[in-house]
């Protein structure tokens, strides 16, 4: 994938941003550029999780891209198909909470694609076929039950969604039914966890989708889509294995696929690596004082508006000081502009030596940069570059 340089980035462009700290900034052209990667890569349709960051820019650059979308709500839904114009045919839904009175809006709105997480929801959507516009697509979760044995994931795989794999086998046992008679065009969909570094956990979770496959062929069970999810990891502040490096291994699994369901349709879900790395946060520094043996630099943003991914997950995002050398270096404890205790950036940050006015940039701040309205705070403006 190609590399940008968001130093020398920021510096370059520095007069469209240097006056509106705190900032986003998407860099455009590495958002294409990791869009037409990711296309290059991952051998099937692209879903782009909306819930990753809905950034009205982000939207237009990945349906220009010609990619769907993954949605999770019915708000979503509405907003992108009556103010974005989405066809609805490029929207997979999917919602452990899916109500019978949410569901109904979102057939009406278009959408004939769904994830399936609970025999509930199967009862629902099978109960409704004949008011589809069009033949509907299903995808049964599947739980592969994949445990996570490194403690360098920031991301837990117990969800606890989807059907394990012994009760996945009756549900497309039970909807085999519904797919001989072509009422339904019929799926698998799995999706590990969030933010998956490990390549030893890439490799044993598509041994299991593939396994599972091979057991719904010998069963006679139609298939006709394989939705393989998200978990493209991001570089925070340790190595990842590279997207090159894990669609290897996916496209390995799906020539497997391949050799028993020749006509099958493969999706693929990227959110965090569609925007993490392709927008900055830029934050100033408003004072720095001594604590003990501490230097800490309080900044003119805070946790709660720009990267609530820190509080949850307490993933910790790279940061650098924008201009000036490296010389100096000292470790600061980068603290947001709120008294609350949680509100802190990082808590060992080596940087060199800071005053007040100097910028920061936290680097790979695009994924999950939801906010709250902690303090009546308003999130930062996004300044596209």
């Amino acid at each position: 994938m190609k590399k940008h340089d968001c130093s020398e980035f920021l510096c370059e462009h520095k007069k469209k941003w240097v006056n509106n700290t705190p900032c986003f900034v998407i860099n455009k052209n590495q958002l294409s550029d990791t869009l037409e990667d990711i296309k290059r890569l991952l051998p099937g349709e692209i879903l782009y999780s909306l819930k990753t960051n809905n950034y009205p820019f982000i939207i237009k650059t990945v349906s220009s891209k010609k990619c769907g979308f993954l949605l999770s709500s019915m708000e979503e839904v509405y907003k992108l198909v009556n103010h974005y114009g989405i066809d609805p045919k490029k929207i997979l839904f999917q919602s452990p909470s899916l109500t019978d009175k949410q569901f109904k809006k979102v057939k009406l709105l278009g959408v004939h694609r769904f994830v399936i997480d609970s025999w509930k929801q199967l009862e629902l959507i099978t109960s409704s076929l004949g008011e589809f516009s069009q033949k509907p697509q299903l995808l049964v979760r599947i739980n592969t039950g994949v445990k996570v044995n490194n403690p360098e994931l920031t991301y837990s795989s117990d969800s606890f969604l989807g059907f394990p794999i012994k009760e996945a086998m009756k549900v497309f046992e039970h909807l085999s039914n519904l797919r001989n008679q072509d009422l339904i065009t019929l799926g698998v969909h799995n999706h590990l966890l969030s933010q998956n570094t490990y390549k030893g956990l890439w490799k044993k979770n598509l041994s299991t989708i593939s396994n599972f496959v091979k057991e719904l062929k010998k069963n006679k069970i139609k298939l006709d889509i394989a939705d393989f999810g998200g978990g493209y990891p991001v570089e925070y502040s340790s190595p990842i294995p590279s997207l090159d490096e894990i669609s290897k291994l996916i496209v390995k699994t799906t020539k497997e696929i391949k050799t028993i369901y020749p006509h099958i349709h493969f999706i693929f879900e990227p959110g965090r690596k569609v925007v993490g790395e392709s927008i900055s946060l830029i934050g100033q520094v408003v004072h720095k004082k001594k604590f003990l043996d501490n230097n800490i630099a309080i900044l003119n943003c805070s946790v709660y508006t720009t990267s609530m991914d820190t509080l949850i997950v307490n993933l910790k995002l790279a940061a650098k000081k924008i201009g000036g050398d490296n010389k100096n270096m000292e470790n600061y404890v980068l603290r947001g502009s709120t008294p609350d205790s949680l509100d802190v950036f990082s808590k060992c940050s080596s940087l060199p030596g800071l005053n007040s006015g100097d910028n920061i940039v936290f680097l790979h701040a695009g994924a999950y940069s939801f906010y709250s309205d902690f303090l009546s705070l308003k999130k930062p403006d996004y300044i596209i570059i």
